[in-house]
């Protein structure tokens, strides 16, 4: 029986979970600041991992992962975030969204 591991998680709750992994991964990659201020658990990877499958799913649209991530970063920095260093994080967001695996192949031949 092949059960999915996000069956009974809402849509936002997905899509909250995919920015946090989104961004962890970014900072392991050295893309982001390390200090997300969210983490993905142990217990929660494979889920990250089915949600980042489907991540062009279960957003409507570029536009949507910008405002959630936007509210997200503000919400949640300690300093104050500029326009221009929120407008860069959004774009690294999206290019991970849109483009993962050449953005890892990327990162990971830059180190």
């Amino acid at each position: 029986m092949n059960t999915s591991l996000t069956s009974n998680l809402s849509a936002d709750t997905m899509k909250f979970l995919w920015l946090v992994g989104a961004c962890e991964r970014l900072g392991t990659l050295q893309l982001f600041d390390a200090n997300v201020p969210f983490t993905i658990s142990q217990d929660a990877i494979d889920v990250f991992l089915e949600i980042d499958e489907k991540r062009n799913e279960i957003f409507e649209d570029d536009l949507e992962v910008a405002v959630m991530f936007s509210a997200m970063a503000i919400e949640e920095s300690e300093e104050e975030i500029s326009e221009s260093d929120l407008s860069d994080m959004i774009d690294l967001v999206l290019e991970y969204k849109n483009n993962r695996d050449d953005l890892i192949r990327y990162a990971l031949s830059a180190t």
